[in-house]
């Protein structure tokens, strides 16, 4: 967990992403510093991607997601 991003490092990822207007991207602060990183329909709700910051590797996972949902 050394080179967990912060919620902050995540959000700004979230943020300087263009996800389409069909997804929603949340970032839900957890317990040690940690986050969880939810992509969903916008049309259903349905949950598409989730991920936490401890998982082993987050930052690209996350990218990679993003990049798909631009």
């Amino acid at each position: 967990m050394a080179n967990q991003l912060s919620v902050v490092e995540v959000e700004n990822i979230v943020r300087e992403a263009s996800v389409n207007e069909r997804h929603k991207v949340t970032v839900t602060p957890e317990a040690y510093k940690a986050c969880c990183v939810e992509i969903r329909n916008v049309d259903d709700d349905q949950l598409e991607w989730r991920k936490r910051s401890f998982e082993p590797d987050f930052e690209s996972a996350l990218r990679h997601k993003l990049a798909i949902y631009a």
